[in-house]
């Protein structure tokens, strides 16, 4: 049994361990993943993203995005492999938020030296219903707001640049090298001001269908409002334009967002996940 790197080249013939929506950040600027290769079959991989990477005041660390094992027998070894990539890169701190479904790997978990606890997760699904129920977010936006698709090229960059000068990356550590072709065209969006972009709302579409709010700026005073009213378009977009069945991932991973949620969709909960984190010395 042998661990393997994870790559753009291979990363299509590892389907079976690795989920598209994981597979397709494979080749991005922060994320790495190993595979257990033993003959022909394929008993496992881990995938993850490291993080504070451009923050000079935080600490690097790393997050487990995937974690699959089909059986245990190979864990130790694929952990060794792991362990010996963040002792080389000097990472001390890793975390993960895995579907509750892994809760049989938790002895492996800890006997890693992760803390390892269930609780609810940051991330909401939300369906169209949902989006329907909700009388803040359904009321007719601002005609200053601009699909993505009309954004030029350099208002974009300009924008991205306002996201990175004010230290919001959203959940991209690696904002700055994104292409504007990542995101949701017709449901991503922009408010333009005085010939000035104040704000963008980027959302991805993941191969499975989810789409995902990666990033959510605007700034100056009337940055909340413009915020609400992006929030609005993108809603509006997404019940006309889009199948009724479709989903909507929203990740509550700050105090900004938990509260947008609470105002927006009272009530709504994640659901049950395994969250671990481990801090070496």
């Amino acid at each position: 049994m042998e661990v393997i790197d994870i790559t753009i080249d291979n990363k299509k013939e590892l389907l079976s361990v690795l989920p598209e929506d994981v597979e397709e950040s494979i080749g991005r600027k922060y994320y790495r993943g190993k595979v257990l290769i033993d003959g022909s079959k394929k008993p496992g991989c881990i995938v993850w993203e490291y993080k504070n990477a451009n923050d000079k005041g935080a600490s690097p660390k790393v997050e487990i995005v995937h974690l699959c094992l089909k059986d245990s027998s190979g864990g130790a070894h694929l952990f060794d492999c792991f362990d010996s990539e963040m002792e080389k890169e000097g990472i001390k701190k890793s975390q993960f938020e895995l579907p509750n479904e892994m809760k049989k790997l938790s002895p492996l978990l800890k006997e890693r030296g992760f803390q390892v606890t269930e609780r609810e997760s940051r991330d909401v699904l939300l369906s169209l219903d949902d989006l329907k129920d909700s009388k803040v977010i359904l009321k007719r936006p601002s005609s200053r707001i601009t699909p993505l698709s009309d954004v030029a090229a350099k208002d974009f960059r300009q924008g991205i640049m306002k996201c990175l000068y004010a230290g919001r990356r959203g959940l991209c550590e690696d904002l700055s090298t994104l292409s504007k072709s990542w995101y949701e065209q017709t449901l991503s969006c922009g408010v333009k001001a005085d010939d000035e972009l104040k704000g963008l709302l980027l959302i991805h579409h993941f191969p499975s269908g989810i789409l995902m709010p990666l990033v959510l700026f605007a700034d100056g005073p009337d940055a909340q409002i413009n915020i609400l009213e992006m929030l609005r378009y993108s809603a509006r977009t997404v019940i006309s334009d889009y199948d009724k069945d479709t989903k909507i991932m929203i990740r509550r991973d700050n105090p900004a967002s938990l509260a947008i949620m609470n105002k927006l969709f009272p009530g709504k909960k994640g659901k049950n996940s395994l969250y671990g984190v481990r801090e070496l010395c």
